[in-house]
């Protein structure tokens, strides 16, 4: 475990004793990433770092490094400052001390390395949301996909740069290839509101981890089984994750890499729901209004997923999309059951023309309570609770459709008057 003086204190023993501070925080994962050769190793080694002079020789470096064992507190501190303006120059030697017999010296090579390595990686990141032209190779993992599907702008460089802070191995998973499923699954499951990692209580995921779940999700690189899926099906629905989105100043980008999912979703696991839910949670217009007519369009299509397609087209198209619901009064398709022995005595089915019905006349600006609709219950999200749909008098379905006939005939012969 690589970690640091409390307080960010330099010295890893704070007194002449040499003994090992108790207080101790963990690094950054990135930070843990570079400590561990996973980019110090690469193309940011130390022959690409560029100085403002030319760096101690080898056997200078060496002997700062044995000084970090010296007898002397204020020789320890003075090799230990040395080797930290030094840099990543001294990289190889501070290896070599983790090596070393003396107990102090590994315990100050460890914590150097891991301190050099977070200065010039900020540094490294500094740079990158700076150039936004792209005229620098910035060897960051997963960049040049990230730049290709979701853009270079200032906004979408810099929700990245959190997304390297707190999803490093992730990201190294999807650059290499390497375990890319089940470091993905584990993710999903650990970010999970109510995972028993968060024994203390409901979990809310940072904007940069779902950015980093959905940009990967999103990529054909990664194959989602089902289960893993409904888990991030589950991850999106909780209002937690939703504010986040919403009130994230990334939120367009999040948004956008939402969108590449849910369509990728759609392919995989067509006409299921979870697509439509999604759409609707979100206000993405423009998939939820493709999907829900191309749900609509298809014979296999659940009466679950039906239902959230014609919620769909009534909350996101207009009185001129209502012919896209017109032949979905003859789906006698139950989609829900429930009773209420105050309001009827046995099951109460909602049909899905039950459901189109209730949305055609809110498209048209009608009372559905004169249609008989008693049950009615408002939801921001689908306009209605979709169980409250139904008739509390079965008999009540056939009249109200002929008043529908009786209304949409009419409106017809107008709108084909000249």
């Amino acid at each position: 475990e690589v970690t640091s003086a409390c307080n960010n204190q330099p010295p890893v023993c704070s007194s002449p004793m040499r003994q090992k501070t108790t207080c101790q925080k963990r690094f950054p994962a990135a930070t843990l990433a570079l400590v561990l050769g996973g980019l110090l190793g690469g193309p940011w080694s130390s022959a690409r770092i560029a100085t403002a002079k030319e760096p101690p020789s080898p056997e200078k470096v060496a002997q700062l490094v044995e000084k970090l064992g010296d007898d002397s507190f204020r020789n320890r501190e003075q090799a230990h400052r040395e080797l930290l303006a030094i840099g990543l120059p001294a990289r190889e030697a501070l290896v070599r001390g983790l090596r070393s017999p003396d107990l102090e010296i590994r315990l100050r090579s460890r914590r150097l390395l891991a301190q050099v390595a977070e200065e010039e990686f900020e540094g490294r990141l500094a740079a990158f949301i700076a150039d936004v032209n792209g005229t620098r190779d910035h060897d960051l993992p997963a960049w040049k996909r990230y730049r290709e599907s979701i853009g270079n702008t200032r906004m979408a460089r810099t929700l990245f740069v959190n997304m390297i802070r707190e999803e490093m191995p992730l990201l190294q998973a999807f650059e290499s290839g390497r375990k890319l499923e089940e470091l993905f699954s584990e993710r999903v499951k650990s970010l999970q509101p109510y995972s028993r990692i968060n024994s203390s209580g409901p979990r809310v995921a940072s904007s940069q981890s779902l950015a980093t779940l959905l940009f990967v999700v999103s990529q054909p690189e990664l194959t989602v089984d089902q289960i893993t899926h409904q888990q991030i099906f589950s991850l999106l629905q909780y209002t937690g994750t939703q504010n986040v989105i919403k009130g994230s100043p990334y939120s367009k980008v999040l948004l956008g890499m939402l969108d590449g999912w849910v369509r990728k979703l759609d392919k995989q696991l067509p006409n299921a729901y979870y697509p439509l839910m999604i759409a609707l949670n979100y206000d993405m217009k423009e998939a939820g209004f493709e999907i829900a007519k191309k749900y609509l369009g298809n014979n296999t299509t659940t009466s679950s997923a039906q239902q959230y397609a014609i919620m769909s087209i009534a909350r996101f198209g207009t009185a001129g999309d209502i012919d896209l619901l017109v032949p979905q009064l003859q789906n006698e398709a139950v989609c829900h059951t429930w009773s209420n022995p105050q309001i009827k005595k046995g099951v109460i089915k909602t049909q899905v023309r039950d459901v189109a019905l209730v949305m055609m006349l809110e498209m048209t600006g009608q009372n559905q309570q004169e249609y008989g609709f008693t049950l009615l219950q408002r939801n921001p999200t689908t306009l209605f609770h979709g169980y409250t749909c139904g008739f509390v008098d079965e008999s009540q379905r056939g009249k109200a459709l002929l008043m529908w006939n009786t209304w949409y005939t009419k409106h017809q012969k107008d709108k084909d008057t000249p």
